[in-house]
């Protein structure tokens, strides 16, 4: 009888065991939270946004230099060198684990706001550069979203400019044209709003990205 009773402890014991790990598991270790760093196929990222089980992530770092396109032509984002590097070598740098949690994403690309400029058609992609709008989306407390440019706010400069991971900062590519169909957004060094040739080779690359969390 006793040793009935001590086997029923244990096996109690052992299932609780066993769902205190898988809470943890859910709502603990696989937690993450805006703001955070955390590291997914061998790179850092800032934790931009967290919706359900799913979080947007941006590259801490800038990568590496790149072009957005590959000669001095209009091109979109749609159409670009880059998108397509991004969605396909840099996204098969990633395991096949990781791929599954790679969330395909439907981006609404908008005209230049300023100049008009195309912004080609929405596409649907795993791999992306933040657009104009995103980088006011998450780069600027939301309450503060009307009443001013907060492109030249410079309250918000130091949180848009990013270095390489060895301390030196660097201009980096979004998707948004700029003032003409030969050129594309960038954040420059100092965290402002500039353009670029889409030929220019010493711009950096800082994806983003949305995963599944669990």
């Amino acid at each position: 009888m006793k040793k009935s009773v001590a086997i029923i402890i244990i096996v109690v014991l052992l299932v609780g065991l066993g769902l205190a790990l898988w809470l943890f598991g859910c709502f603990g270790a696989n937690q993450i939270e805006v703001g955070d760093v955390t590291e997914f196929g061998g790179i850092q990222w800032r934790v931009l946004d967290v919706q359900d089980n799913r979080a947007l992530l941006l590259a801490e770092y800038l990568l590496e230099f790149r072009v957005y396109h590959d000669t001095p032509q209009d091109v979109t984002w749609e159409t670009s060198r880059i998108r397509q590097w991004l969605n396909d070598e840099f996204y098969n740098r990633f395991s096949d684990g990781e791929r599954e949690r790679i969330v395909e994403t439907v981006l609404e690309n908008k005209d230049n706001q300023w100049w008009g400029t195309p912004g080609g058609n929405d596409t649907v992609d795993k791999i992306f550069l933040l657009s104009m709008d995103e980088v006011v989306r998450y780069f600027v407390p939301v309450e503060v979203h009307d009443g001013f440019d907060l492109w030249n706010d410079e309250r918000y400069l130091d949180e848009r400019s990013a270095t390489f991971e060895n301390g030196i900062f660097g201009h980096w590519w979004l998707r948004s044209p700029g003032s003409a169909p030969v050129t594309a957004s960038i954040i420059a060094y100092t965290g402002q709003l500039g353009e670029m040739n889409v030929a220019f080779s010493q711009i950096g690359v800082r994806p983003g990205m949305w995963i599944y969390t669990n």
